[in-house]
């Protein structure tokens, strides 16, 4: 399909060339004649003369469809995939999907966590890139253990359809343990998350998770 768009489109700048450069020769033969006439008084002088504009408002004419032609044939199509809100019951459904996952988070179930994720789902946080329910699930196992994370709460703004998936877009917050034992301070961070599900034997999981911090380290 790409050839043929690249031959039509090679296809008609050289019919454009072509046609400028036949338009420009009978201007030029035009102009000449009109010359000629002028000079032997030819009685021919008025239609040639008149015809002279005529020759230059049918080129201009031409070329302008010819460039509009190439203009709209090079309009590339519209993205199938426009992103749409999503109705009501998938709302309802991302967000229980939420609510699990902090529920889940904040008992540091990381068996619970991982049930959420598809298997070749991948987790991207502001300290690495996490592919595979493996790698997903050592990574909050590590956060559980060094931060102590507690009181997660996950807000979804909003939902939307984009193709057979669903996008999210919201922000969460936490607060997390920091300092030594013998000097332990908790703070609460928060920020912006992205989630995409897609479905599994009839069930949404999650295929892609982004967060980031808004506050916090």
């Amino acid at each position: 399909m790409c050839g043929q768009r690249s031959s039509r489109s090679a296809l008609t700048l050289h019919f454009l060339s072509f046609s400028h450069s036949a338009f420009a020769r009978c201007l030029a033969i035009s102009q000449s004649d009109a010359i000629l006439a002028t000079a032997s008084n030819s009685p021919e002088k008025m239609k040639i003369q008149l015809s002279i504009p005529i020759v230059i408002l049918a080129s201009n004419f031409m070329l302008s469809l010819l460039v509009f032609g190439q203009e709209k044939a090079a309009t590339p199509a519209p993205n199938p995939f426009q992103p749409l809100l999503a109705n009501p019951s998938l709302v309802q459904q991302v967000e229980a999907i939420s609510l699990k996952f902090d529920e889940a988070f904040n008992k540091h179930d990381g068996d619970a966590v991982m049930a959420l994720f598809t298997t070749t789902a991948t987790q991207v946080t502001p300290v690495g890139t996490f592919i595979g329910r493996e790698a997903i699930e050592k990574y909050y196992g590590n956060l559980f253990q060094n931060l102590q994370p507690q009181g997660r709460a996950t807000k979804i703004n909003y939902v939307y359809t984009y193709g057979a998936d669903l996008c999210a877009l919201g922000g969460w917050i936490v607060t997390i343990q920091q300092g030594s034992p013998n000097r332990p301070g908790s703070q609460q961070v928060g920020g912006f998350l992205i989630n995409i599900y897609t479905q599994v034997r009839g069930t949404w999981k999650i295929r892609t998770s982004v967060f980031n911090y808004a506050t916090g380290p």
